[in-house]
């Protein structure tokens, strides 16, 4: 079936029951949810289409968003390299169907219950606005992680440091190299396991690293959530429509204002979602003031577009006497360690190599590495460190059109502290190899952006109430990443597909 029959003719001429800003891991799983219950669901994506209605051809649009770091002390990775040579730093934010997940490494692991109560951690930043705990329990997100982890097929084994819990998939067999890169972690008193993946491991496959999937491997949000709502449950789509509006009577979103094949259309729903993403959520909320919500819709608080997360990631090439050749690309499922997830009354984060050909990274990794020089027994790891909500760090709108935008991040001494401590702690625990950190170190991850319009019970200090509602209205969502009040310390992307499957549910009840 061609997407041009998923697009409604006149989508203006119809009250949706639900309409869906965006493709991604928050507004995939949702409308679908929505649309096995029986209700009208459009899906406004501003990425343009696949060539048909499989996904092996696509071609996601990206755009860089110009922003500013601040940093007293160091370098702060690649942000601020171009920052230091004059140039404003970036953020790249992709378009397609599935939003992000249509580039993403397709890691997908649960948060750890430490992570919904966030208090315990906020004398290591006095000046964030950790909160004490998120507005729901652990406990009421957990069937949804399962319900997640069954709709991605997401594979891997059991974290050992967590009760087994999940569906997952069986991993494949670990190859000889994998097994032998384990057992030397394992000597160190670590615990490995297989790393979540969403993915079908098909002959050949190379983990598409940052880019789309000319197969059907990668389980992305289009090819398991959109995909199949239009195919079986009759949602419908609109591509290359930007969102550039919301209209408001009352409690009520009545309309978006979207511009789709050059003209401008008034998109009418009863229940709006935004999924878009964590700088471009908050930006229509503010680009959307009116006289009822002078500030922006949603912003009685002054939190739309505040607190803006992302984690710091750095690549650490390990290199072990015991093997040899470049490690990453001989893995068959990846290798994940969260021994260093909460130490010592320190929240760290989760550090993980993919089971992807990685060679480009290794030689910048290594200044002793060269092009046809052999890689002597060397794994990539990436770390994931969490970053704390601080009332400064903010996306916001421009004013000179209609969907630029900007940001500003004051990178805090407490999280490079912490990045440092994670790699130091990581390098002792196995003395038999030898760690190398990618320089400039400090990396800032525009994957993992989040925070923006945080959900919380106390309208005076969040943006949402604990079902994602906007709290001044009744009939606004937002499921993106934006909700977070905290980042975690590992990838985003599942707790953002559980969660909105569990406000889907909601919405649908």
């Amino acid at each position: 079936m061609p997407w041009d029959d998923c697009a409604p003719s006149n989508p203006g001429d119809t009250i949706w029951d639900v309409v869906i800003v965006g493709t991604g891991a928050g507004g995939g799983p949702a409308g679908l949810t929505l649309a096995r219950r029986g209700k009208s669901v459009l899906f406004i994506e501003r990425g343009e289409p696949w060539d048909g209605i499989t996904p092996a051809s696509r071609t996601p649009r990206f755009h860089s968003v110009a922003g500013r770091v601040h940093s007293e002390t160091g370098s702060y990775g690649q942000q601020g390299a171009e920052d230091q040579e004059g140039a404003q730093p970036t953020f790249t934010v992709g378009h397609a169907i599935g939003g992000s997940t249509a580039v993403f490494a397709m890691v997908m692991d649960r948060f750890r219950p430490v992570d919904l109560t966030p208090h315990r951690f906020a004398h290591l930043a006095p000046g964030s606005l950790l909160p004490v705990r998120w507005p729901i329990e652990y406990e009421e997100l957990e069937p949804y992680y399962a319900q997640a982890e069954s709709l991605f097929r997401v594979r891997g084994s059991a974290d050992p440091l967590t009760p087994a819990r999940g569906p997952l998939r069986e991993p494949l067999p670990p190859s000889d190299t994998e097994s032998r890169m384990c057992q030397t972690l394992a000597r160190g008193g670590l615990h490995p396991y297989a790393l979540h993946y969403a993915r079908e491991y098909l002959e050949g496959c190379d983990g598409c690293p940052n880019g789309p999937c000319p197969r059907a491997c990668k389980n992305d949000a289009g090819r398991m959530c959109v995909v199949p709502a239009i195919e079986s449950h009759g949602a419908h789509l609109l591509t290359s429509c930007l969102a550039m509006k919301l209209e408001t009577r009352g409690r009520a979103v009545t309309a978006v204002v979207c511009l789709w094949k050059g003209e401008r259309v008034s998109i009418k729903g009863r229940i709006f979602i935004l999924a878009a993403n964590a700088l471009s959520t908050p930006v229509l909320l503010l680009r959307s003031a009116n006289e009822s919500f002078p500030q922006g819709i949603g912003n009685s608080s002054g939190m739309v577009g505040c607190n803006l997360m992302t984690h710091v990631s750095d690549w650490l090439a390990v290199r072990d006497p015991d093997l040899d050749g470049a490690v990453n690309g001989r893995l068959r499922n990846g290798i994940s360690l969260n021994d260093f997830y909460f130490r010592d009354g320190v929240k760290l984060g989760n550090i993980h190599a993919h089971a992807m050909e990685l060679a480009p990274l290794l030689q910048e990794t290594d200044p002793r590495l060269r092009p046809g020089v052999p890689a002597a027994g060397i794994t990539l790891f990436a770390t994931v460190v969490e970053d704390f909500p601080y009332p400064q760090n903010r996306v916001m709108a421009k004013s000179e059109a209609e969907d630029r935008m900007s940001w500003e991040y004051h990178y805090p001494d407490e999280l490079r502290a912490r990045s440092a401590q994670l790699v130091s702690a990581f390098s002792r625990a196995i003395p038999d190899c030898e760690v190398v950190v990618r320089q400039p170190s400090g990396l800032l991850n525009p994957a993992h952006l989040c925070g923006t319009c945080r959900f919380g019970d106390d309208p005076r200090t969040s943006v949402l109430d604990r079902e994602n509602r906007v709290h001044e209205l009744d009939n606004l969502f937002v499921l993106d990443a934006s909700f977070f009040p905290s980042s975690g310390g590992i990838n985003p992307s599942l707790t953002i597909v559980a969660n909105s499957l569990r406000v889907g549910a909601l919405i649908a009840r």
